[in-house]
């Protein structure tokens, strides 16, 4: 019988109840097994809260719906009607009809077969390569109704003896519910990697809804593969676990520089054009009384190098403190901080070089 228990949250008695199977509906069929029958009280049970029904109506194993309610006359209980429960009704199985063929793949069908009972080991082992194929056979059946069922799980696995690689194989049923494994070896090759030697063929079945499982050596197998040419891995997809090595990062060696005495000359021979403009400048006589010494003069001047204590008569030394400005520009200034002293000295030797050409133009007449 089927026991269910009804309590209220803490597991206590609620009081009497009427409690009804409405229903109970096998899951994969849609087949109504029960309709509308009572339950009674366990006897046994002092806690008052267990109820059995009998469910030998329910013939088909597998799950199935049960809608039970449960009446009270009190009328503060609430969800007692409209429950829905789970139930598994399990069966017995045996395997029947256990047929192992290795056989040319030419045919269609081996000529002989070894036939072995449940749980039983074939005691011979048998030579196969990718020339035959090899066929296993059995039925599942229920243990008391001797009929041919379907189940979830019908597994060939081959297990090889050394590596314990597994390959696993699907057993699929026909018309008549027979189970059937048919492999051709050498279109199968690929799934053994090209590893010949000793398997273990295992024959594995399961269902939720069967009692116990099976899962036992069938037979033992040599098995003759050709090797397989292991794929080639690209280095960008190949996948190295050990320790990688360190990464040090060498940075570009500076360039040699020339000697110190090349720079020197350099330094010397840029300054020949000024000592060459200075010496011919005197050469050919400049007039140096011709300039005014007011102070808009000397205001131009100092405004060119900005050192306003720097005499007038070196007036063509002063007109070199713009490119002084330009010479530290090169070294360390940036060109917006050039431009900023530049605006300064500039405007200021604009205004005073204006003033200086007046008096110049004034002294003429």
């Amino acid at each position: 019988p089927l026991v269910i228990r009804v309590s209220n949250v803490l597991g206590e008695s609620v009081g009497p109840l009427s409690v009804i199977l409405d229903a109970a509906t096998h899951i994969a069929s849609k087949e109504i097994a029960i309709v509308q029958q009572p339950l009674k009280e366990v006897a046994s049970d002092k806690t008052k809260t267990l109820y059995e029904v009998s469910v030998k109506n329910a013939k088909q194993h597998g799950f199935y719906n049960l809608a039970l309610t449960a009446g009270s006359q009190d009328k503060r209980l609430v969800g007692t009607n409209g429950a829905s429960l789970m139930m598994r009704i399990l069966v017995k199985v045996r395997i029947e009809d256990i047929a192992v063929a290795v056989f040319d793949r030419e045919l269609l069908k081996p000529s002989s077969s070894i036939s072995v009972k449940q749980s039983a080991k074939i005691g011979k082992i048998l030579e196969a390569d990718i020339h035959n194929k090899m066929e296993i056979r059995f039925k599942v059946k229920e243990a008391k109704t001797d009929e041919a069922i379907l189940v979830h799980q019908a597994f060939v696995i081959f297990v090889h003896s050394n590596t314990r690689q597994e390959i696993v194989f699907v057993a699929t049923p026909d018309h008549n519910r027979n189970y059937v494994f048919d492999a051709d070896f050498e279109k199968v090759a690929k799934d053994f990697e090209g590893l010949s030697g000793r398997y273990a063929v295992r024959l594995i079945v399961g269902d939720s809804a069967i009692s116990h499982a099976f899962d036992w050596n069938l037979v033992d197998i040599n098995l003759q593969i050709p090797p397989v040419a292991i794929p080639r891995i690209k280095k960008s997809e190949h996948i190295v676990y050990e320790k990688a090595p360190e990464i040090k990062h060498m940075f570009r060696e500076p360039e040699k520089r020339p000697p110190q005495i090349v720079s020197t000359v350099f330094i010397f021979l840029s300054a020949v054009p000024l000592l060459i403009v200075l010496i011919l400048w005197l050469r050919i006589g400049i007039n140096f009384g011709n300039l005014p010494a007011s102070p808009s003069v000397l205001v131009f001047h100092s405004g060119l190098i900005d050192l306003p204590d720097i005499s007038v008569f070196l007036y063509n030394l002063f007109f070199e403190g713009i490119f002084g400005l330009y010479f530290v520009f090169w070294l360390q200034l940036t060109m917006f901080e050039t431009l900023k002293y530049l605006s300064v000295i500039g405007a200021v030797t604009f205004i005073s070089g204006n003033r200086l050409l007046r008096i110049l133009a004034a002294r003429r007449k």
